[in-house]
């Protein structure tokens, strides 16, 4: 199934991605919207507590976080951790409604790219936006092609839009603690997705369950983040292991290697030296 998952990253990685953090509902709605209108694919958290376990898995090209947030971390200590422990050349918009001078110069020095008014018109917050997203990736647009796999299976675009949505929402839920039903209960609520019709979508493309799919496509993005360089042990916190052990479990019933050996098959084979 990893060749699937791959080809449907493909479609999903042609759109420019941006990580949204903020409590308000409003707002984050308005964004939200915004980002569906401009063809963007967002990936929006509540907390910045809950947004950082996610950078990894995301890859954002752009972040716009609020200052005051739930959580152990406000948008000024998720700046400096992100920059410290994450990317130093993402973009990264701070938004506030504080007039004080102090919180936007602690943004700036925080290392935020850039700071906006929160109650700034639509059309500032779209110019900030498309400015922060050309340098960062210049012109990424989505591309409508179909690749050969997903032709082969004969997707109508329905289909193919519901598989690949809920691709996006278990990479956004990415950690094996947070429940399929929270997935499907997501797509319904927001896009109008019917578990049943998830299900039947899977059964006849892929002959498998909703529960299936995400712990195989997990374990998928687990082996992306092997060959990126990430040990076993951080991939295994990442998707919410209680214990390293079944993860490996895990990763070496679908590979039929344990994480050391699946990273070293792939690593390019050199040819051996002779010495005269």
């Amino acid at each position: 199934m990893d060749s699937f998952f791959s080809e449907i990253d493909k479609l999903v990685q042609n759109k420019a991605t941006v990580m949204l953090v903020e409590d308000d509902l409003w707002k984050r709605t308005e964004l939200e919207e915004f980002c569906l209108t401009e063809n963007l694919l967002c990936y929006s958290f509540v907390s910045a507590d809950e947004a950082f376990t996610q950078l990894k898995v995301i890859k954002p090209d752009l972040i716009i976080t609020d200052w005051k947030l739930p959580g152990t971390l406000d948008g000024i200590e998720f700046v400096k951790k992100t920059r410290k422990q994450y990317a130093k050349d993402v973009p990264i918009l701070f938004m506030t409604a504080c007039a004080e001078h102090d919180t936007h110069y602690k943004a700036l020095e925080a290392r935020a790219t850039s700071f906006i008014d929160k109650l700034a018109r639509i059309e500032i917050l779209d110019e900030q936006i498309k400015s922060l997203l050309l340098f960062r990736t210049k012109g990424c647009k989505l591309d409508g092609i179909t690749t050969p796999l997903l032709f082969k299976l004969f997707l109508s675009v329905f289909d193919l839009e519901v598989i690949k949505q809920l691709q996006i929402h278990s990479k956004k839920h990415f950690k094996a603690e947070q429940n399929i039903k929270k997935i499907l209960t997501e797509l319904d609520s927001q896009l109008l997705i019917k578990e049943s019709k998830v299900r039947a979508v899977l059964n006849k493309h892929l002959n498998t369950s909703p529960q299936q799919f995400v712990i195989s496509y997990r374990l998928y993005l687990a082996s992306k983040m092997l060959l990126d360089g990430l040990s076993p042990q951080e991939i295994s916190y990442s998707l919410g292991y209680k214990d390293d052990s079944n993860f490996f479990h895990a990763f070496k019933k679908k590979y039929k290697l344990s994480p050391k050996e699946y990273k070293l098959s792939k690593q390019p084979k050199t040819a051996g030296c002779i010495v005269n």
